[in-house]
């Protein structure tokens, strides 16, 4: 009777014994990409596969960054779209640099803000490592909705400024400063649909599209007088003309009343020893001058070319230099008013 009771008592000890490994061997659920713990109306999830626990915990939050890149693609699109047909063709400082600004905003790091690698799990029989990352939409939604409220909070300030402003430049510094607002404001919104398909709307007032048209008509309103004197065949001032327009400014001819860029360039031949190529140097200058004629800032960029025929490397350095002084000229314009 006592062997009995003892043989009785060890068989279920040893079946649970034997059972214990199998059940610890078992495959999580979220390995498959699912799992009823993290439902996807509440998580967003990343599963990350490697030789190594690192590997897997970085694919993992990578595959996080992966979702987001794809589903805000479309939304920044469309924005990119909206911001094109309220400029038309005048693509200005507005609509030229939006998708470039975006995707600035929205860095692989910037996407896997709050996600955190939940758990590991390494597969004896592939010997490979598993990582499961998790990000709780609700916590992002309400994190996502207090910057984008804040944001709202300055372009609606800065647009304040640029009603009461007196002069166009000041009013297209406050427009600026409301549009580069609205840049970062969209981008966040387009993260936040990720995790809040209904978001927050945008009022139609304060969407960058209507920022836009208004700086457009500032910047238009803000017409600079371009004085360029170049050497003969030079297109210097018509490659400042499509600069400045570029970034929505307007230009007029005539005596200075308001701005001024004046730019020069020298184009010179100089010898480097060599028997067979022809270099030329070009030297420029350009200044932003007020309508005092005080020089608010300037610039004096330089380079070299060479051909084997002479006309041609003259021609060269003359283009090199046209266009690189066009370039400071623009840029010299785009940081005074705009601080960009």
């Amino acid at each position: 009777m006592t062997f009995s009771f003892f043989t009785r008592k060890w068989v279920p000890v040893a079946m649970w014994a034997l059972a214990a490994p199998a059940c610890a061997a078992k495959t999580p659920a979220w390995v498959n990409g699912r799992d009823a713990a993290f439902p996807e109306g509440k998580y967003v999830i990343g599963v990350g596969v490697g030789g190594d626990l690192d590997g897997a915990r970085a694919n993992a939050r990578a595959e996080i960054s992966r979702i987001f890149q794809a589903r805000v693609q479309q939304t920044l699109l469309d924005v990119q779209t909206e911001q094109s047909a309220s400029v038309g063709r005048r693509r200005g400082p507005a609509a030229g640099t939006q998708k470039s600004e975006l995707n600035t905003v929205l860095t692989t790091e910037s996407l896997l803000e709050g996600a955190i690698i939940k758990t590991t799990w390494f597969d004896k029989r592939a010997k490979k490592y598993y990582a499961l990352a998790v990000l709780d939409k609700g916590a992002s939604q309400r994190a996502l909705s207090g910057q984008i409220t804040d944001l709202e909070e300055t372009i609606a300030g800065r647009r304040a400024e640029a009603r009461k402003a007196e002069t166009p430049m000041a009013r297209a510094r406050a427009l600026s400063q409301a549009r580069a607002a609205g840049v970062e404001r969209d981008a966040l919104a387009a993260r936040r649909r990720v995790v809040d398909p209904a978001g927050m709307a945008v009022l139609p007032g304060d969407s960058t599209a209507a920022i836009d048209t208004d700086l457009n008509a500032a910047l238009n309103e803000l017409r600079v007088v371009l004085d360029a004197v170049g050497p003969k065949d030079s297109r210097l001032k018509e490659k400042m003309a499509e600069k400045v327009t570029g970034l929505g400014f307007g230009v007029r001819e005539g005596a200075a009343g308001g701005l001024t860029l004046k730019a020069t360039l020298k184009v010179d031949p100089f010898d480097r020893g060599h028997a067979q190529w022809k270099f030329y140097s070009w030297s420029g200058t350009v200044q932003l001058v007020d309508a005092d004629g005080k020089v608010l800032a300037g610039a004096t960029p330089s380079g070299q070319e060479g051909q084997l025929i002479d006309d041609s490397a003259r021609a060269k350095a003359t283009d090199a230099g046209d266009e690189a002084v066009a370039q400071e000229a623009g840029k010299i314009l785009s940081q005074y008013v705009l601080g960009q």
